[in-house]
């Protein structure tokens, strides 16, 4: 036997040890990742963003409904999350999958559901979410800007402006504009709009 044949049966040997001892390692780690990932799989990637400086996570927001009014429009949205219905009122036909912004007439006594004014990316829309870093220097946070809902046949953007502030733990309220018409301007004070 020549000393190469040895070499290559050793190399062999370790091969398989090793392949061996990671397939049993990798088991146990299967179920630990299984288990992350069961606690995360509501969230979105895209709503984790890192830019230059700052890491943010959106997700942080996705379990709160946040409302804002403008004239005779409510508005709700859902951060990186679905909008529950019924914070959206009553329609006629169902809703579309992926909804993560609304629109109400605040018309009468009864308010009733106006239409979608965002989406998440899939759902069976076409990708849509954009994020960039607020700019301005007095405030950190993030922008997300929204492009797949229609409006009059057009397209409808919504620009939310997350805002970094790290009193408001529950954050409830917003401000809404519709300027020009189609184009939404949602601003969000919230502390999970801040750097993780």
């Amino acid at each position: 036997m020549y000393i190469s044949d040895i070499i290559t049966k050793i190399s062999y040997l370790f091969i398989f040890y090793f392949l061996s001892y990671n397939i049993n390692n990798a088991f146990t780690l299967d179920k630990r990742f299984l288990f992350e990932i069961t606690q995360i799989e509501s969230k979105i990637d895209s709503c984790r963003q890192i830019f230059s400086l700052n890491e943010y996570d959106l997700n942080q927001l996705s379990n709160f409904t946040i409302f804002g009014e403008e004239t005779s429009f409510r508005y709700a949205i859902t951060p990186c999350g679905l909008v529950p219905t019924d914070r959206c009122r009553q329609n006629t036909s169902p809703f579309e999958a992926g909804m993560t912004a609304c629109q109400e007439r605040l018309v009468g006594s009864t308010p009733s559901f106006q239409l979608a004014i965002g989406f998440l990316d899939g759902y069976g829309k076409p990708p849509n979410l954009e994020f960039s870093e607020n700019t301005d220097g007095s405030v950190t946070g993030v922008t997300m800007m929204m492009r797949n809902a229609r409006c009059n046949g057009g397209e409808r953007t919504v620009k939310v402006v997350f805002i970094c502030n790290e009193n408001i733990k529950t954050p409830t309220e917003m401000n809404a504009v519709e300027f020009p018409a189609c184009q939404f301007t949602l601003q969000i004070k919230a502390a999970g709009a801040c750097p993780i």
